[in-house]
């Protein structure tokens, strides 16, 4: 998928059943609930935000 630890992700967008559009770097990625359940992250900065 391209994620390693220390890589800065960041949500720009939330799917009606939890799935998640990601952007790392120039890249957008796709990811469903249950995966999106799985990655383990840290909020970072002034942006960090909290989507229901």
């Amino acid at each position: 998928m391209g994620l390693i630890p220390g890589t800065t992700v960041t949500v720009t967008g939330v799917g009606v059943f939890g799935g998640r559009i990601l952007r790392v770097g120039d890249a957008r990625i796709a990811v469903d609930a249950g995966t999106a359940k799985a990655v383990a992250v840290t909020k970072t900065g002034a942006t960090a935000t909290h989507h229901e």
